[in-house]
């Protein structure tokens, strides 16, 4: 049985197995659940060796050098492919959401597109009601503290919804007995496999910590001044807000925490968080400093969605429907998040504010989830992610969540009771939705900080998405302000991988990862140190550099209808030469080009001095053919094999912990927001490549096929100084 109060949690069973009209209601509900329809036929998948998957069988090499048998048997299974395996397998996404896409677009072809979502939303409502008289009885079994935080959540449908779907059925058992917040957390099976254990005993006496964060919270106090004392008072004001909101209790004196828990209590430091320099604080609970994250056992760890969620579904719905029709967006979001989860043990969540008055700490205490818990977030996002799986199979919404935001792309029709039905859900569940963050339904929209535009999707047969003027504007101050105090800790490291990583991946492919890299080392350091070096300088000019002109980045709803281009690319590096080599095939002319190149000394003093430099001679190898033939290559789906696992490994995910290689890496996606292709990196053993032979100047089968000699353009050496605005304008 999971952790929690196990009395409760039979209480809570026995209650809703021995009801007839729960049972009846979980029927109704699950005879409507929606399930994904088969789409086309399997291709056969090989594991490659970097985790990517081939759309074709392997070919097993027989010799370890380039030889005719095993690049002819390459080609013949190479060449068979005509279209990029991302496109082909658009419906590999999570079940669930392939099976809303699918109903969605069924939908659009009977007379009232609306009238099955209407129908089930009737019956949800029907079903709802058949279930709430057992509210009362749930509540009732709820610990005191715990009826503070849920007054008006309704159980009873929220696990009618659970139930139907044989979905994280100890959740609703979770909610009304409360959830642990230190010591082991239960796994509950919706998210990603991950053991952290605990450093130490949750139980331990407290006392000691307790008076030392009292002590220490009164001397910090007497030193603020200025802004920071501003901010200070600001904070208090927001504890006094959350008290009177219903969130938190207090303020409490040391000797009232004493009587309410004469078990004893354990405090931690709340103190100011900004999103972004001169915005609203927010309140933060530091739950390392106290020891409340290091007594807390893991047993998942949360995979987030991504800003790129509404392209993923538009592409979906490109694949399902016969035609495009005009697409929605919707945004939703959750109010107060973790304070509407109950804790079992809300003598652990005492949190510590010097009172501005009088100069003396006070206590509030937060019987639901404080912000900077381990804990809170793995208890908390169970609830949206459940929700999501249930708007998808049970009303047939493309939706998805990202912590308490939610997202819908729908079909326009659809669009105004898509926005109603999420709301109305989240009404008779009793968790409450913040209608004043909510926007849409509108073609255009903002997710996770990213502007996704549908507006010219029909004509154009691609969306839109860039980064909003004013997170821009907020990243830029963000910037600023770390190169003005010349000082980044691990968490503001942090803070900005995070902010920029949303920006980079939804709105520039793999462009700027690279120069992600020094903020990773930060973050993870366990240095004290926390002045800028010369490595996070650089990077954050880049990164300030690179919001100046920040690209629109193009996604295409449908597959290309031209047929993709076949690339190879080699490089050799022995005695210190390094020599480079590309072959491509154009199906569509039925062409082959090939070129070689020596590396000059001048490029090789720009990597770093070392022996070996293969795996750099592979990058610039891969970057010389889309240098060399850019109006070929412009626009097109492109099929491009390496037989260097580490170079397309740093292709793939946009960075490399080696400062040349990155350099080189960051040079290839600036160049490839100019170019827009959309390549699709696989590995192919040496002895298959054909671009082995150009690379070691040879010909062999290059001969039979007729390729044509082209030069290989690699720039002159100023040129390789470039600033990011070049690199994408010689692309472009």
């Amino acid at each position: 049985m999971p952790h929690g109060n196990a009395r409760v949690f039979l209480a809570v069973f026995s209650l809703l197995a021995s009801d007839s009209k729960f049972q009846q209601a979980v029927s109704l509900i699950r005879d409507e659940l929606i399930t994904a329809e088969p789409y086309g036929t399997p291709s056969e998948k090989v594991h490659n060796p970097i985790g990517q998957q081939h759309a074709f069988p392997s070919v097993k090499a027989t010799r370890l050098v380039p030889n005719q048998h095993d690049i002819t048997s390459f080609l013949a299974k190479a060449l068979q492919l005509d279209s990029l395996p991302h496109y082909g397998d658009v419906f590999a996404e999570h079940p669930h959401l392939v099976a809303a896409v699918q109903f969605a677009s069924s939908q659009l072809f009977h007379s009232d597109p609306l009238e099955e979502q209407r129908r089930r939303l009737k019956k949800f409502d029907m079903c709802c009601d058949m279930v709430q008289h057992l509210d009362e009885p749930l509540f009732q079994l709820m610990p005191k503290s715990g009826q503070f935080v849920a007054k008006g959540a309704k159980f009873a449908a929220l696990a009618m919804c659970s139930f139907a779907m044989d979905a994280d059925i100890f959740f609703t058992m979770q909610c009304i007995a409360g959830f642990p917040i230190v010591g082991d957390i239960p796994c509950s099976g919706r998210h990603r496999p991950c053991y952290r254990e605990a450093t130490r005993d949750p139980f331990e006496p407290h006392l000691e910590w307790n008076t030392w964060l009292f002590d220490d919270a009164a001397a910090r106090f007497a030193t603020l001044k200025g802004d920071r004392l501003k901010d200070h008072w600001q904070l208090w004001a927001k504890c006094l807000e959350e008290e009177k909101n219903g969130i938190a209790t207090g303020p409490w004196t040391w000797e009232q925490l004493d009587t309410m828990y004469p078990q004893g209590w354990w405090s931690l430091r709340r103190f100011v968080v900004r999103r972004f320099p001169g915005g609203p604080i927010r309140p933060c609970d530091d739950a390392a400093e106290s020891g409340h994250n290091d007594a807390t056992t893991a047993h998942e760890t949360i995979v987030c969605e991504t800003a790129e969620l509404p392209a993923r579904i538009a592409r979906m719905f490109g694949a399902t429907l016969p035609q495009l029709v005009n697409l929605n967006i919707i945004t939703e979001d959750l109010k107060h998040a973790y304070k509407q989860f109950a804790t079992s043990t809300p003598e652990f969540a005492v949190v510590c504010v010097v009172n501005p008055h009088t100069g003396v700490p006070m206590y509030f205490n937060v019987p639901s989830h404080c912000f900077g818990f381990i804990s809170s977030v793995l208890n908390f996002n169970r609830y949206p992610m459940l929700m999501t799986q249930f708007m998808r199979t049970y009303f047939g919404l493309p939706c998805g969540n990202y912590f308490d935001d939610y997202c819908i792309v729908v079909p326009e029709v659809m669009a105004k009771l898509a926005k109603h039905i999420i709301r109305r859900a989240h009404v008779r569940i009793g968790i409450i939705i913040d209608k004043a963050k909510g926007q849409g339904p509108a073609r255009s929209g903002i997710f996770l900080g990213v502007m996704v535009d549908f507006n010219n999707m029909l004509r154009d047969k691609f969306i839109t998405m860039t980064v909003t003027p004013e997170r821009a504007s907020r990243l830029q101050a963000l910037i600023a302000e770390h190169l003005k105090t010349n000082r980044m800790t691990p968490a503001g490291a942090s803070t900005f991988r995070g902010k920029f990583g949303f920006a980079v991946g939804a709105c520039a492919g793999k462009l700027g990862r690279a120069a992600l890299q020094p903020f990773m080392s930060r973050q993870y350091s366990r240095s004290r140190f926390t002045g800028l070096t010369p490595a996070l300088i650089m990077a954050l000019t880049y990164f300030s550099a690179l919001l100046k002109f920040w690209p629109k980045r193009r996604i295409n709803v449908l597959p290309s209808i031209r047929p993709p281009l076949y690339i190879w690319t080699d490089a050799s590096w022995e005695n210190a030469i390094g020599m480079l080599g590309f072959v491509v095939y154009d199906p569509e002319t039925r062409k082959w080009w090939h070129a070689k190149y020596r590396v000059p000394a001048w490029f090789i003093r720009l990597m770093e001095d070392k022996k070996q430099q293969i795996g750099q001679m592979e990058l610039l190898a891969a970057l010389a053919v889309y240098f060399s033939m850019p109006d070929l290559v412009r626009g097109r789906d492109i099929f491009h094999w390496i037989d260097n696992t580490s170079a397309i490994s740093g292709l793939l995910h946009g960075y490399s912990s080696k400062p040349d290689s990155a350099f080189l890496i960051n040079i290839f996606w600036c160049f490839q927001v100019g170019l827009r292709c959309s390549i699709w990196f696989d590995y192919v053993e040496s002895a298959c490549n054909i671009a082995d032979l150009p690379s070691r100047n040879k010909l062999g089968i290059l001969v039979q096929l007729r390729s044509t000699e082209v030069a290989m353009e690699m720039y002159d050496e100023d040129v390789w100084h470039s600033k990011i605005d070049d690199w994408i304008e010689r692309g472009g």
